[in-house]
């Protein structure tokens, strides 16, 4: 939790999970952001993780976030995940890069990051639930993304 976006209300309150729904569903309905919902591939249907997707605002330096259940971690999942919703935004909607980020002491998250093949370009202090820290700021370019796919 410490290194989702201070937005994040914490301590998450009783209807936090409803309301978070509530609230990608509208974004979704105004077109500002995708968000694919990850569940287990065998039992029920539990929402243990979320992948988010927004157009460049052209300040943040931020267009994808995600967050998976800690009991899932360590499994791929989340790699897995966040690979199709990149190749989504290069190969479906045709954008020329991705602004990404992390809190620099979110090591899973830099590792998708590293995996991905995006550059480091950027550091600055960042506002997450566990308080303010270095943020890594990130670029992942489409050609870059195609052909190491395509390795």
């Amino acid at each position: 939790m410490r290194w989702l976006d201070a937005k994040v209300p914490w301590p998450y309150p009783a209807d936090g999970a409803a309301s978070f729904v509530a609230a990608c569903v509208a974004e979704m309905a105004r077109g500002e952001k995708s968000h694919w919902a990850i569940v287990p591939r065998k039992g029920p249907a539990d929402l243990i993780g979320v992948v988010s997707l927004w157009p460049d605002d052209g300040v943040t330096h931020d267009q994808r976030g995600f967050w998976l259940d800690p009991a899932w971690q360590r499994q791929g999942l989340m790699t897995e995940a966040a690979n199709r919703v990149t190749d989504y935004a290069f190969r479906q909607l045709g954008w020329p890069c991705l602004w990404l980020s992390n809190a620099q002491d979110n090591q899973a998250s830099r590792r998708i990051k590293e995996k991905q093949g995006a550059r480091l370009v950027d550091m600055m202090i960042g506002r997450y639930v566990g308080g303010e820290t270095s943020r890594m700021v990130w670029l992942l370019e489409r050609e870059d993304w195609v052909e190491r796919r395509a390795a």
